[in-house]
């Protein structure tokens, strides 16, 4: 007997790049909003592997640079922005990192937080390690804030895009 394979329909994604004075970014929006902001680009490869793996689905990528949210990236980078405007898409995110992230997206333009004030915000006093765990997997960073995050005693603590861009950030927001 034969067994019937039933292949799903692949996922169509489009992603660009946005080149700034802060770096080379690559933005992946599906048909529900933005959903990956990389700070250091790999293979496509690599990112259609890590979104068929993250969401249980196909994925097929297709560039497209005239995504509005890739202006609005370019805009802030050039401090011409100081809000997104772009509907986000949570699929990569779920639990206890969503609700840290959906707290963390209300934090504004120019101010900062600690990750245990974080860890208060979302109803987990003395969870601070796990709001860094959380955060550190944020597959929407810029545009869901996790720079703006200091460590006990106003220390940088961690950044996927490395602390020379976190600086980068928090510097630029504080002179906008």
């Amino acid at each position: 007997m034969r067994r019937v394979v039933r292949r799903e329909k692949p996922r169509v994604c489009r992603y660009g790049v946005v080149e700034t004075a802060l770096g080379r970014f690559r933005v992946v929006v599906s048909s529900r909003g933005l959903l990956s902001v990389e700070l250091k680009p790999d293979s496509l490869a690599a990112l259609a592997k890590r979104l068929e793996r993250a969401l249980g689905a196909p994925v097929a990528l297709e560039r497209d640079d005239r995504q509005p949210v890739l202006r609005q990236i370019a805009e802030y980078a050039a401090r011409k922005r100081r809000r997104f405007q772009t509907p986000l898409d949570w699929s990569l995110v779920r639990g206890f990192q969503r609700r840290v992230l959906g707290e963390l997206a209300k934090v504004r333009f120019g101010h900062t937080l600690s990750y245990g004030e974080l860890a208060s915000r979302v109803g987990k006093p003395g969870a601070a390690r796990a709001v860094g765990g959380a955060m550190a997997k944020n597959p929407i960073p810029l545009v869901v804030p996790c720079h703006r995050v200091l460590a006990a005693g106003n220390k940088l603590g961690g950044f996927g895009g490395g602390l020379p861009l976190k600086r980068a950030l928090l510097s630029l927001e504080k002179s906008s």
